[in-house]
C-alpha cells in the first residue's frame, strides 16, 4: 500500500472512531437505587446506539466484594442481587467495550430496612396512681440514625426518639401516671425512615394501641344471708369486689385471733353456705380481695343463736393501762339468754355474780390491788347453749412511782471530770421509758431502757467537765413513759456549783503606789474562787510577813490615814479557799521632805591647828537628800556624795560657823554648828591617831546603851572609817539616810 492509501486509512479509521465514541453512552438503572432488605433486587447496564459487539465487567469501587451475580446477553449486563442484605451497600461501576472504545458508569446501592409496625407493650396493664412505662419496639431498623419514633395522644407528640447509628432495634420508653380516664383511650408509636428516594408510603409505620388501667378491688363486701341466722337454719356467708382485673377472693374465719380460710376463688364472688347452722358458726368472716393492684379487706361478725346474746365488758377498751398498785374491778355483762355462764380463765380473784331485772348476767372481777401479775389479757366467756361468746381486754400494768434522783461523784471542780447520774427506781415496764439528760433543749445523752418482767431502776450517767462559765447552768434529768394512751413525764433539775482555786486576784493601791508621808493611802484585795474562802492582806518586813487584815469572802481592804516613811515597802495579797492559794503583791513608797538632820564631827568641834576633822551629816528623807556644807561666812558650798566631809590641815581661818542643808523635792532642813582650831602647842601625841586606833580596835566597846544609840555609834564609826580612807580634803554630795 502507498503511504498516501496508509494515511488515509488510519485518517478514515480515527474519524469513525471519534464518532463512535461521541455517540455511545452507558446507562445503569435504576439510577439512584435503594434497595429493600431481603427483595430480590438487580442493576442493569447498557451502552446505547453501538451496533457492533460488546463486552462488560462489573467492579466494587469499595474494598468489599460484590455479593451479587452477573447476566450478560448482547446489548446490556444485568448484576443481579437475589436477597438483598447490609453487605450490598456499595458503589458499583460497570465497564463497556465497543468497537475497542472503553466507556464506564457508576452508582452508589443504598439498603434500608423498616419491615415491621412498632410494637407497644406495657398499654395492657397500666396500674392506677403508679408511674407506668411504655415502650415501643421498632425492628430491624437498617439505618437506625435516619429513623425518629414519635409517641402521639391524639395529634400531639408527647415523646420523640432518634435512632442511634448501629443498632438494629429502636425502644422507645414514655413514662406517666395514669389516671382512671386514660382506660380506653388510644396512644399511637409512630416511627418514620427519613432516607432520600424511600417513597411515601414506605416511610411512616405506627401502631395505635387502646389502654388499660388496672386498679385495686374495689367495693369488697362480706354479707350473710339471712340477716338473722338461727341455729339449724340455711346460712350463706358470700364476698363479692368490683375490679377490672381478675381477683383473688379468700373468705376467712377468724378462730382465736387467726384468719382461718374457708373457701377461696378467682372471683367476683366467693361464698360459703351452711344449710344446718349452729352456734358454732357464730365469729367474724373476712373476705380479702387481691389482685395486681393491691388488696381490700372487709369482715362482718356473725351471730347464730336462739337467743340474742350480748357480751361486754367494762371498760370497754381493748388495752387498759393501770398504774401498779391502784385499785381495778372488770366486769363481764351478758344479756340476752337467760341461762348465760360466765367464766373468767385464769382468774386468781373470786369473781361475784348478779342477776338484773332485765335478764343480764353481770359477773364482777374484783375490786383488788394491781400487781406486776395482773400485765395480762382478761378473757369473760359466756355460754348460752350451744353459743359461747368471749370479751377480753389486756391489762397495760405500768410503775413510775417516784422522781428521777440525781447525783454526782464529787463536786463540780473546774477543769476536773464529774459523773452525773440520774436514777430512776422501780420503773415498769423498762422498755416503755425514754430518759434523757437535757441542757435547755439541747439533748446530751438519752437510753431507752431494755425489755424486763420485773421492776427496774433506770439510770442515765454523763461525764461533764465543767468550766467557769458553766456556774449556775442548770442540767435537766427527763424520764418519760409513753405506753399507749398513757404519756407521762417527770422531771429533775440540779444547778451546778463550779468549784475551783482562787484566781484572777489582783491588789489595788488608792490613790497611788507613790505616796507623799502625811496622805491616806487604801489597799485592797479582790479574787474569784467558788467557794469562797477568805482574803488576807499582809506586809513584808524584814523577810517576814506581818498579817494587817483577812476578811471571809473575795474582797479585803486597809487604809491607813497618814503615812510616812516607814509605811513604805511590799504588801501581799493571798486568797485561799480549799483548793488552792494565789497571791499577788505591790510595792508602796513614802516620800518625805528632810528632818532631823544630824551633824557628828570626829574627833571633835575643837581641833588643833594643822589637824585633821571628820563632818558626818544625816538625814531622815525620801528620796534621798542632797548634803551641802557651808562656811556661813565663806558663801562657798561644798557636796558630798556620802554626807561625809573631811577637813585636814586646818589653820585658824577655818574656825568659825558651819551650815549643812538637806535638800530633796519635798523640802529641805538645815543644821548649824561651830569648827574651833586652836593653836598648835605641842606634838608629842596625836590625838585623832589614837582615837582612831581606838576606834579600830577590837577593844572599843560601847556601854550600855539604847539601840538607837548604839545605831548612831556605828554610823559615826562608819563615817571615820570613810574618812581615813580618803586621807584628804574632800566635799562631796551627800547620800540619803532613811530611819
Amino acid at each position: 500500500m502507498v503511504p498516501d492509501q496508509v494515511t488515509l486509512t488510519v485518517l478514515l479509521h480515527l474519524i469513525l472512531c471519534c464518532t463512535a465514541d461521541s455517540s455511545v453512552k452507558v446507562e445503569l438503572s435504576p439510577a439512584t437505587p435503594l434497595f429493600r432488605v431481603g427483595d430480590r433486587q438487580q442493576l442493569t447496564c447498557r451502552m446505547s446506539k453501538c451496533s457492533e459487539k460488546m463486552t462488560f465487567s462489573w467492579s466494587s469501587l469499595e474494598d468489599k466484594p460484590l455479593y451479587a451475580e452477573t447476566q450478560t446477553s448482547l446489548n446490556e449486563s444485568t448484576l443481579v442481587f437475589k436477597s438483598v442484605n447490609k453487605n450490598h451497600e456499595n458503589r458499583i461501576q460497570c465497564k463497556t467495550t465497543c468497537q475497542g472504545v472503553p466507556k464506564q458508569a457508576a452508582v452508589r446501592v443504598r439498603v434500608y430496612s423498616f419491615p415491621k409496625d412498632p410494637v407497644i407493650s406495657g398499654h395492657d396493664s397500666l396500674v392506677l396512681g403508679k408511674e407506668n412505662t411504655l415502650t415501643c419496639e421498632v425492628s430491624d431498623v437498617y439505618p437506625a440514625e435516619h429513623m425518629t419514633v414519635n409517641w402521639l395522644k391524639g395529634d400531639e407528640v408527647v415523646s420523640t426518639q432518634d435512632g442511634v447509628y448501629g443498632i438494629k432495634s429502636i425502644q422507645s420508653k414514655y413514662t406517666f401516671t395514669p389516671e382512671i380516664n386514660n382506660t380506653g383511650q388510644t396512644i399511637r408509636c409512630q416511627a418514620t425512615l427519613s432516607l432520600d428516594g424511600l417513597p411515601l408510603e414506605e416511610r411512616t409505620r405506627e401502631t395505635t394501641v387502646s389502654m388499660t388501667v388496672l386498679c385495686p378491688p374495689v367495693n369488697t363486701v362480706v354479707s350473710v344471708s339471712p340477716n338473722n341466722p338461727k341455729e339449724n337454719e340455711f346460712m350463706n356467708i358470700s364476698c363479692v369486689s368490683d375490679s377490672n382485673l381478675t381477683n383473688s377472693l379468700v373468705l376467712s374465719k377468724v378462730l382465736d385471733g387467726k384468719e382461718t380460710e374457708l373457701e377461696s376463688g378467682d372471683g367476683p364472688r366467693v361464698s360459703v353456705t351452711y344449710h344446718k347452722a349452729n352456734f358454732s358458726h357464730s365469729g367474724v368472716y373476712v373476705c380479702k380481695t387481691t389482685n395486681a393492684c393491691g388488696t381490700q379487706t372487709d369482715n362482718v361478725t356473725v351471730t347464730v343463736g336462739i337467743h340474742p346474746l350480748e357480751v361486754s365488758l367494762q371498760p370497754d377498751m381493748s388495752f387498759i393501762p393501770v398504774e401498779r398498785g391502784s385499785s381495778m374491778m372488770l366486769s363481764c355483762n351478758s344479756s340476752g339468754c337467760p341461762h348465760a355462764q360466765i367464766t373468767w380463765q385464769n382468774v386468781t380473784h373470786q369473781p361475784l355474780l348478779n342477776w338484773t331485772e332485765t335478764q343480764a348476767f353481770i359477773s364482777q372481777l374484783g375490786p383488788w390491788t394491781v400487781g406486776l401479775e395482773d400485765n395480762r389479757t382478761f378473757i369473760c366467756e359466756v355460754e348460752c347453749g350451744s353459743v359461747v361468746k368471749t370479751k377480753r381486754t389486756e391489762l397495760k400494768v405500768f410503775s413510775f412511782p417516784s422522781e428521777p434522783i440525781i447525783e454526782s461523784s464529787g463536786p463540780f471542780l473546774e477543769g476536773k471530770v464529774t459523773n452525773l447520774t440520774c436514777t430512776v427506781r422501780g420503773v415498769f415496764p423498762v422498755d416503755c421509758f425514754h430518759m434523757q439528760w437535757l441542757d435547755g433543749e439541747l439533748e446530751l445523752h438519752s437510753v431507752r431502757g431494755n425489755f424486763s418482767n420485773k421492776l427496774q431502776n433506770l439510770s442515765l450517767t454523763i461525764p461533764f467537765k465543767p468550766k467557769d462559765s458553766d456556774q449556775n447552768k442548770t442540767f435537766t434529768c427527763k424520764v418519760s413513759l409513753k405506753m399507749g394512751v398513757v404519756s407521762t413525764q417527770k422531771t429533775a433539775s440540779t444547778t451546778l456549783a463550779v468549784h475551783y482555786p482562787p484566781k484572777h486576784t489582783t491588789i489595788n493601791v488608792r490613790p497611788q503606789t507613790k505616796l507623799n508621808e502625811g496622805e491616806t493611802v487604801t489597799i485592797s484585795c479582790q479574787t474569784k474562787s467558788s467557794p469562797e474562802g477568805y482574803v488576807t492582806l499582809k506586809r513584808v518586813q524584814n523577810g517576814e510577813e506581818t498579817k494587817l487584815v483577812s476578811s471571809n469572802g473575795t474582797q479585803t481592804s486597809f487604809t491607813i490615814s497618814f503615812t510616812n516613811m516607814s509605811h513604805s515597802g511590799i504588801y501581799v495579797c493571798e486568797a485561799t479557799n480549799k483548793y488552792g492559794h494565789q497571791r499577788e503583791n505591790v510595792q508602796i513608797t513614802v516620800q518625805a521632805p528632810p528632818r532631823n538632820v544630824t551633824v557628828t564631827v570626829y574627833p571633835s568641834k575643837e581641833v588643833q591647828e594643822g589637824g585633821t576633822v571628820t563632818i558626818c551629816c544625816q538625814s531622815v528623807s525620801f528620796p534621798p537628800s542632797d548634803i551641802t556644807l557651808r562656811k556661813l561666812d565663806s558663801g562657798n558650798d561644798i557636796y558630798s556624795s556620802n554626807g561625809t566631809f573631811l577637813l585636814v590641815n586646818l589653820t585658824s581661818n577655818d574656825s568659825g560657823l558651819y551650815q549643812v542643808n538637806a535638800t530633796n523635792a519635798l523640802g529641805s532642813e538645815t543644821e548649824i554648828f561651830t569648827i574651833n582650831v586652836m593653836s598648835k602647842k605641842n606634838d608629842d601625841s596625836n590625838i585623832y591617831s589614837v582615837l582612831l586606833r581606838k576606834l579600830n580596835s577590837i577593844d572599843f566597846i560601847i556601854p550600855v546603851i539604847g539601840l538607837g544609840v548604839l545605831a548612831s555609834v556605828a554610823s559615826s564609826l562608819d563615817c571615820i572609817r570613810r574618812a581615813k580612807k580618803k586621807g584628804f580634803y574632800e566635799l562631796t554630795d551627800g547620800i540619803q539616810e532613811t530611819v
